[in-house]
């Protein structure tokens, strides 16, 4: 072991190191949790692996960077680790809650925020001066960093980047892998926005300044496959005379040449082109300003209209259609284009131990009965705050006789790719019956975990150490009950832990029927303090018709506090569809709406035909609400490959409000109901004739 030492350098010396001898934090007997825990922790070191060697060695940090904001998850490496260990980053201690000790030569903490910059570490055993040891610069502080910090790898996402220290002005530029990420807007010298450029699967270094002076963060953005819908939309600046249209499937990412482009109402008095092998279609004419419909459809593709674009960028994804006509072959076309990439997360739920010595595993929940059993459970941060809580499969849960811990007790899940946070639930579960039970008592959350491409993350540690008995309150108004619905509400409460990312809580959701108008309380939540201290509450509404609450329906959400009492927003009115009439003949050219008054404000319009049982769908979006009249154009003449199939439609309508929307920067996400802070939709039946 010494010689494969020696061949080491100094600065490979943490990953010549192995990992020492674990930390027994579980109890000598199972059964008893108050047992003393096996092992004397402080006298334990890592000579054994190495031979002689400084009792009490700092080795360094891994991964040894992060944003300076901090909040990360780090491993500390170095020797003589136990209970009693201090951390410093330059003159920032680490609270002692947010210090796991793994084993004599590793122990995970949570960065606290620093100044950009390298600053030194510092290792310290309680109050014992002897053990202090300072390694220089062993820890980088990035000047800036991202939110979000994953988006797609077709591009598109706009990102916020916040920087300290930093003078950004009008002649900053951002390249994300030295591709441009624009265009870049600034909101202030410590912030920018842009949008993100296609790339591979994987993290990419980012560069933002001028030609003269730039700051790199490495892994700065990760490209991966999301949900987050920040694909495509509207941008650029005001129509006048040029408008350049941008073709792509939305499956492979890759450009449609030959797509239809209309820009106009009709073909007789607008302007048709063809795109070219690379997507585009451009159009040049004095006249086209200053706003002008959209239309682009695709063979085998779904089309889609733009009403009134304001600006001169319009990039357009179309979905392809599953038909096997849609390929010489018959097969139906391949979709999913890259396929997913997912990430491995390997840890362990701790809980740690009290100032016996003494494990504190699953203490903190109640005895479960008995059909009832201690659980805990693992979760990625949603994007959507009204989602509710779905108990996972029984064989994703971590109970206290799952083997194989250091310090706790294991988890393995897959996800995808980026700089995740993760929280874990843990609480007494009965699954005796044919409906599933979960109630959860405590929970606790990590944050920086770097999920990178087809590789295993490991030395993930969750300390569950907040309460879930904390009570919000919800004041809610909901919409009368209308002749064809909504008839009951469903009202849910989340912790949005950093910005657009929530954690569900089983306590967190609430049902009624309607009207409503009053406070719903919800008990089980947790409090805003320790890891959660700059978190909010995000409280959402659900008005909508039958048990499966469908449609007609209205939800509200994104209500955001930290107070423990949230008005809830107003909800919008259901929108009616007046031509075509209620299962009336559509002549695939005309379409009418209104809301009716006493709602909230609606800021788009969204409305999508469906034809063949869902095989075709045209996408019309229209800025606004209110009473409007839509003309588009005749694909069946203009363009029969791109069009509808005859026979019976559905017409779904979807309203949605959202705080300082603008169209002219409007992105696919917000073609969907999770994109907006309140919304209202309801599906009509019609004929294509």
């Amino acid at each position: 072991m010494r010689r494969v030492l020696a061949l080491c350098g100094l600065a490979q010396l943490a990953s010549c190191l192995t990992e020492g001898p674990p930390i027994n934090l579980r109890p000598v007997n199972e059964g008893d949790a108050g047992s003393r825990i096996s092992g004397d922790v402080p006298i334990a070191d890592a000579s054994f692996e190495f031979g002689p060697m400084d009792p009490h060695a700092l080795i360094g940090v891994d991964p040894s960077r992060g944003p300076f904001n901090g909040g990360q998850a780090r491993i500390v490496r170095g020797n003589g680790f136990g209970n009693g260990l201090r951390v410093w980053f330059g003159a920032n201690e680490v609270p002692s809650k947010d210090i796991i000790p793994v084993d004599p030569s590793r122990a995970q903490v949570i960065v606290p925020a620093g100044n950009a910059g390298p600053v030194a570490v510092k290792t310290q055993i309680a109050n014992d001066l002897s053990t202090a040891r300072v390694l220089a610069d062993a820890y980088l502080y990035e000047s800036f960093y991202g939110e979000p910090k994953t988006g797609g790898t077709s591009g598109g996402t706009l990102v916020h980047w916040f920087g300290q220290g930093t003078a950004w002005g009008s002649d900053t530029t951002v390249t994300i892998d030295d591709k441009p990420c624009a265009p870049v807007q600034v909101v202030s010298p410590n912030e920018v926005t842009c949008t993100t450029p296609a790339a591979p699967a994987g993290s990419r270094s980012v560069r933002i300044g001028n030609a003269d002076e730039a700051s790199i963060v490495r892994d700065g953005f990760t490209f991966a496959d999301t949900d987050n819908g920040y694909t495509g939309g509207l941008s650029g600046t005001k129509l006048s005379t040029r408008l350049k249209v941008l073709v792509y499937d939305a499956y492979s990412g890759l450009p449609l040449r030959g797509s239809y482009v209309l820009a106009g109402d009709d073909a007789s008095s607008g302007w048709v082109k063809l795109t070219d092998p690379a997507g585009l279609a451009l159009f040049e004419d004095p006249a086209l300003g200053p706003k002008r419909s959209v239309t682009v459809a695709a063979k085998c593709h779904q089309p889609v209209t733009f009403v009134d674009v304001p600006v001169d960028v319009v990039t357009v994804y179309l979905t392809p259609v599953l038909s096997p006509a849609c390929t010489p072959a018959g097969d139906p076309p391949v979709t999913g284009g890259r396929g997913i990439a997912l990430s491995t997360l390997k840890g362990e739920i701790v809980w740690g131990v009290d100032g016996e010595f003494r494990s504190l595993a699953w203490r903190n929940l109640p005895t479960p009965g008995p059909k009832e059993q201690l659980v805990a459970y693992v979760f990625r941060l949603t994007g959507d705050p009204g989602a509710t809580f779905a108990l996972p499969p029984a064989t994703d849960g971590v109970r206290p006789d799952t083997p194989g811990g250091k310090v706790g007790f294991p988890f393995t899940m897959t996800t995808s790719l980026g700089n995740v946070t993760l929280y874990a639930l843990a609480g007494i579960e009965d699954r005796s019956g044919p409906v599933h039970k979960f109630t959860a008592y405590v929970m606790g959350v990590v944050r920086g975990v770097a999920a990178g491409l087809g590789q295993t993350t490991s030395d993930i540690f969750i300390p569950i150490n907040i309460r879930l008995d904390h009570a919000v309150s919800l004041v809610a108004k909901t919409p009368p009950p209308g002749p064809r619905g909504p008839d009951r509400a469903r009202f849910a409460v989340s912790v949005e832990v950093e910005r657009g990312g929530y954690a569900v809580v089983p306590a967190g959701v609430s049902s009624s029927t309607l009207p409503v108008d009053r406070t719903v309380s919800f008990v089980g939540l947790p409090a805003l303090t320790g890891a959660l201290e700059n978190g909010r509450y995000a409280a959402s509404g659900l008005a909508a018709t039958g048990p499966t609450m469908t449609t007609p329906l209205s939800q509200v959400g994104h209500s955001a506090s930290t107070s423990e009492s949230i008005g809830m927003g107003e909800f919008l009115s259901v929108p009616v569809l007046k031509d075509p009439a209620l299962g009336g003949p559509w002549d695939g050219s005309h379409l009418a709406f209104e809301f009716a008054p006493g709602g909230g404000g609606v800021d788009l319009t969204v409305l999508q035909v469906q034809s063949a049982a869902g095989l075709v769908t045209w996408t019309v979006v229209v800025p606004g609400g209110g009473a409007q009249t839509v003309s588009l154009p005749d694909l069946r003449r203009v363009f029969p490959d791109g069009a509808l199939v005859p026979g019976n439609v559905s017409i779904s309508v979807f309203g949605g409000h959202l705080q300082g929307f603008d169209y002219a920067a409007l992105r696919y996400g917000q073609l969907s109901p999770s994109g907006f802070h309140a919304y209202a939709m309801d599906v009509f039946p019609a004929h294509f004739e």
